[in-house]
Protein backbone atom coordinates (compact mmCIF):
# COMPACT_ATOMS: atom_id res chain seq x y z
CA UNK A 1 0.00 0.00 0.00
CA UNK A 2 1.47 3.18 -1.20
CA UNK A 3 2.02 6.18 1.44
CA UNK A 4 0.29 9.67 1.35
CA UNK A 5 2.54 13.14 2.71
CA UNK A 6 0.90 15.01 4.56
CA UNK A 7 0.71 19.22 3.83
CA UNK A 8 1.55 21.73 6.43
CA UNK A 9 -1.74 22.73 8.42
CA UNK A 10 -3.21 25.73 7.09
CA UNK A 11 -4.58 27.34 10.07
CA UNK A 12 -2.84 29.14 12.54
CA UNK A 13 -1.24 27.71 15.48
CA UNK A 14 -2.49 28.59 18.88
CA UNK A 15 -0.32 27.35 21.99
CA UNK A 16 -3.36 27.36 24.19
CA UNK A 17 -2.85 24.09 26.26
CA UNK A 18 -5.73 22.05 27.57
CA UNK A 19 -4.37 23.35 31.49
CA UNK A 20 -4.79 26.59 30.50
CA UNK A 21 -8.09 26.12 29.17
CA UNK A 22 -9.45 24.31 32.29
CA UNK A 23 -8.37 27.00 34.52
CA UNK A 24 -10.33 29.44 32.28
CA UNK A 25 -12.98 27.42 32.44
CA UNK A 26 -13.06 26.76 35.83
CA UNK A 27 -12.27 29.99 37.07
CA UNK A 28 -15.95 31.06 35.72
CA UNK A 29 -17.54 29.59 39.15
CA UNK A 30 -14.80 30.20 41.05
CA UNK A 31 -13.68 26.59 41.08
CA UNK A 32 -9.60 27.07 42.09
CA UNK A 33 -7.69 23.88 41.77
CA UNK A 34 -10.25 21.59 42.75
CA UNK A 35 -9.10 18.58 40.42
CA UNK A 36 -13.00 17.12 40.01
CA UNK A 37 -13.79 20.46 38.32
CA UNK A 38 -10.72 20.49 36.64
CA UNK A 39 -11.68 16.85 35.18
CA UNK A 40 -15.17 17.91 34.38
CA UNK A 41 -14.36 20.95 32.50
CA UNK A 42 -11.47 19.14 30.72
CA UNK A 43 -14.76 17.13 29.55
CA UNK A 44 -16.79 20.02 28.73
CA UNK A 45 -14.15 21.86 26.55
CA UNK A 46 -13.70 18.45 24.50
CA UNK A 47 -17.65 18.36 24.40
CA UNK A 48 -17.19 21.71 22.49
CA UNK A 49 -14.65 20.24 20.31
CA UNK A 50 -16.96 17.23 19.55
CA UNK A 51 -19.43 19.75 18.50
CA UNK A 52 -17.50 22.03 16.42
CA UNK A 53 -16.51 19.06 14.21
CA UNK A 54 -19.78 18.39 12.65
CA UNK A 55 -19.44 21.30 10.52
CA UNK A 56 -16.64 21.43 7.63
CA UNK A 57 -14.57 24.57 8.65
CA UNK A 58 -13.01 26.27 5.77
CA UNK A 59 -10.24 26.43 7.93
CA UNK A 60 -9.54 23.15 8.22
CA UNK A 61 -9.43 21.82 4.85
CA UNK A 62 -6.05 19.89 4.04
CA UNK A 63 -4.10 18.42 1.91
CA UNK A 64 -1.85 15.44 1.47
CA UNK A 65 0.41 14.65 -2.17
CA UNK A 66 -0.07 11.28 -2.84
CA UNK A 67 2.80 9.63 -4.91
CA UNK A 68 1.23 7.86 -7.95
CA UNK A 69 2.31 3.90 -8.16
CA UNK A 70 1.56 1.65 -10.67
CA UNK A 71 -0.03 -1.78 -10.93
CA UNK A 72 -1.45 -3.31 -8.14
CA UNK A 73 0.52 -1.50 -5.30
CA UNK A 74 -1.03 1.64 -6.61
CA UNK A 75 -5.12 0.39 -6.06
CA UNK A 76 -4.59 1.51 -2.17
CA UNK A 77 -2.81 4.49 -0.28
CA UNK A 78 -2.68 5.25 3.54
CA UNK A 79 -4.24 8.71 4.37
CA UNK A 80 -4.24 10.77 7.58
CA UNK A 81 -6.52 9.67 10.73
CA UNK A 82 -7.58 13.36 10.91
CA UNK A 83 -9.60 12.53 7.31
CA UNK A 84 -13.19 13.80 8.34
CA UNK A 85 -14.42 14.04 4.99
CA UNK A 86 -13.14 14.09 1.46
CA UNK A 87 -13.18 17.32 -0.95
CA UNK A 88 -11.21 16.32 -3.99
CA UNK A 89 -8.65 14.25 -5.26
CA UNK A 90 -6.64 15.96 -8.36
CA UNK A 91 -3.75 14.26 -10.49
CA UNK A 92 -0.90 16.31 -11.06
CA UNK A 93 1.64 16.28 -14.27
CA UNK A 94 5.31 16.41 -13.66
CA UNK A 95 5.16 20.16 -13.30
CA UNK A 96 3.17 19.91 -10.38
CA UNK A 97 0.02 21.55 -12.78
CA UNK A 98 -3.66 20.52 -12.11
CA UNK A 99 -5.12 18.06 -14.55
CA UNK A 100 -8.78 17.59 -14.01
CA UNK A 101 -9.93 15.55 -10.97
CA UNK A 102 -11.43 12.30 -9.79
CA UNK A 103 -14.91 12.13 -8.96
CA UNK A 104 -15.71 10.34 -5.23
CA UNK A 105 -18.48 7.79 -4.72
CA UNK A 106 -18.92 6.41 -1.51
CA UNK A 107 -17.83 2.80 -0.63
CA UNK A 108 -21.10 0.90 -1.12
CA UNK A 109 -21.89 2.75 -4.85
CA UNK A 110 -17.97 2.46 -5.47
CA UNK A 111 -17.94 -1.31 -4.88
CA UNK A 112 -21.11 -1.78 -7.08
CA UNK A 113 -19.34 0.37 -9.89
CA UNK A 114 -16.52 -1.12 -9.98
CA UNK A 115 -16.35 -4.64 -9.49
CA UNK A 116 -12.77 -5.43 -10.15
CA UNK A 117 -9.73 -3.17 -10.22
CA UNK A 118 -8.95 -3.64 -13.80
CA UNK A 119 -5.94 -2.18 -15.35
CA UNK A 120 -6.60 1.21 -16.84
CA UNK A 121 -6.73 5.22 -16.54
CA UNK A 122 -8.61 5.88 -12.52
CA UNK A 123 -11.87 7.37 -13.07
CA UNK A 124 -12.99 7.66 -9.17
CA UNK A 125 -12.12 6.93 -6.00
CA UNK A 126 -13.63 6.21 -2.05
CA UNK A 127 -12.18 6.35 0.90
CA UNK A 128 -12.60 2.59 3.17
CA UNK A 129 -13.63 2.89 7.07
CA UNK A 130 -11.60 6.12 7.18
CA UNK A 131 -11.98 5.79 11.46
CA UNK A 132 -9.95 2.74 11.39
CA UNK A 133 -7.21 2.62 8.82
CA UNK A 134 -8.03 5.11 6.43
CA UNK A 135 -7.77 3.95 2.91
CA UNK A 136 -8.27 5.86 -0.17
CA UNK A 137 -8.77 3.49 -2.99
CA UNK A 138 -8.41 4.11 -6.81
CA UNK A 139 -11.19 2.69 -9.39
CA UNK A 140 -8.45 0.86 -11.58
CA UNK A 141 -4.89 -0.05 -10.93
CA UNK A 142 -2.80 2.88 -12.62
CA UNK A 143 -0.63 1.76 -15.96
CA UNK A 144 2.97 2.96 -16.00
CA UNK A 145 1.31 5.40 -18.99
CA UNK A 146 -1.09 7.29 -16.36
CA UNK A 147 1.47 7.16 -13.67
CA UNK A 148 4.25 8.45 -15.96
CA UNK A 149 1.70 11.43 -17.44
CA UNK A 150 0.53 11.97 -13.34
CA UNK A 151 3.48 11.04 -10.88
CA UNK A 152 1.41 12.33 -8.00
CA UNK A 153 -1.85 13.15 -6.98
CA UNK A 154 -3.00 15.82 -4.61
CA UNK A 155 -6.05 14.75 -2.02
CA UNK A 156 -7.79 17.55 -0.47
CA UNK A 157 -9.82 16.80 2.76
CA UNK A 158 -11.72 18.71 5.64
CA UNK A 159 -10.26 17.44 8.95
CA UNK A 160 -11.13 16.74 12.33
CA UNK A 161 -10.04 19.20 15.30
CA UNK A 162 -8.58 16.73 17.78
CA UNK A 163 -9.56 16.56 21.10
CA UNK A 164 -7.64 17.36 24.05
CA UNK A 165 -6.32 14.48 26.10
CA UNK A 166 -3.40 15.07 27.82
CA UNK A 167 -2.78 18.54 29.58
CA UNK A 168 0.17 20.12 27.45
CA UNK A 169 -2.37 19.32 24.24
CA UNK A 170 -2.80 22.37 22.33
CA UNK A 171 -5.60 23.70 20.24
CA UNK A 172 -4.44 24.13 16.15
CA UNK A 173 -6.89 26.26 15.43
CA UNK A 174 -7.47 30.04 14.63
CA UNK A 175 -8.28 31.84 17.77
CA UNK A 176 -11.44 32.72 16.52
CA UNK A 177 -12.27 29.13 18.14
CA UNK A 178 -11.11 29.06 21.51
CA UNK A 179 -13.74 31.33 22.93
CA UNK A 180 -16.18 29.52 21.29
CA UNK A 181 -15.32 26.48 23.24
CA UNK A 182 -14.34 27.96 26.32
CA UNK A 183 -17.68 29.75 26.74
CA UNK A 184 -19.61 26.71 25.84
CA UNK A 185 -17.35 24.70 28.48
CA UNK A 186 -18.45 27.19 31.14
CA UNK A 187 -22.09 27.78 30.39
CA UNK A 188 -22.27 23.48 30.86
CA UNK A 189 -20.54 24.03 33.98
CA UNK A 190 -21.96 27.03 35.19
CA UNK A 191 -24.91 24.94 34.68
CA UNK A 192 -24.11 22.04 36.00
CA UNK A 193 -23.04 23.65 39.17
CA UNK A 194 -26.42 25.64 39.76
CA UNK A 195 -24.98 28.96 38.63
CA UNK A 196 -27.91 30.57 36.64
CA UNK A 197 -26.65 33.87 36.42
CA UNK A 198 -23.29 33.08 35.36
CA UNK A 199 -25.37 30.08 33.11
CA UNK A 200 -26.72 32.41 30.99
CA UNK A 201 -24.16 35.05 30.52
CA UNK A 202 -21.86 31.73 29.31
CA UNK A 203 -24.83 31.22 26.74
CA UNK A 204 -24.86 34.97 25.20
CA UNK A 205 -20.72 34.75 24.95
CA UNK A 206 -20.92 31.50 23.66
CA UNK A 207 -23.62 32.69 20.77
CA UNK A 208 -21.72 35.80 19.92
CA UNK A 209 -18.77 33.98 19.67
CA UNK A 210 -19.85 31.23 17.54
CA UNK A 211 -21.67 33.43 15.33
CA UNK A 212 -18.51 35.70 14.85
CA UNK A 213 -16.71 31.93 14.01
CA UNK A 214 -19.33 31.21 11.53
CA UNK A 215 -19.04 35.02 9.78
CA UNK A 216 -14.99 34.43 9.60
CA UNK A 217 -15.28 31.04 7.77
CA UNK A 218 -15.66 32.47 4.18
CA UNK A 219 -15.66 28.92 2.19
CA UNK A 220 -19.17 29.07 0.68
CA UNK A 221 -18.42 25.98 -1.33
CA UNK A 222 -19.66 23.85 1.47
CA UNK A 223 -22.54 21.40 1.38
CA UNK A 224 -23.84 21.44 5.06
CA UNK A 225 -25.63 23.98 6.47
CA UNK A 226 -24.59 27.07 8.57
CA UNK A 227 -27.12 26.07 11.07
CA UNK A 228 -27.80 23.05 11.65
CA UNK A 229 -25.35 21.44 13.94
CA UNK A 230 -25.24 25.12 16.18
CA UNK A 231 -29.19 24.80 16.79
CA UNK A 232 -28.95 21.20 17.82
CA UNK A 233 -26.20 22.67 20.27
CA UNK A 234 -28.14 25.73 20.82
CA UNK A 235 -31.09 23.30 22.27
CA UNK A 236 -29.09 21.11 24.13
CA UNK A 237 -27.96 24.10 26.01
CA UNK A 238 -30.47 25.80 26.57
CA UNK A 239 -32.58 23.00 27.52
CA UNK A 240 -31.54 23.82 31.52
Amino acid sequence: MANAVPSANVSDPNRVTLLDLRKDVVSMIQGGEDPRLLDQAGKAINSAIHMLNSHDWHWNLKSQTIVSVSGDSGVDYTIQDSVKRPRMLIPLDSDGWECGKLGYLEPKEFMETYTSNDNGSPQAYTIFSRHNFGTLSLSHRPTTEWVSSFPSMRFWYWAYVRELDALTDTLDTPSQFIPVVTWYAKAQMAIHSGEARFADMARREWRDALKQLKFDDLDRQTDISYDSPFEYAAQRIYRY
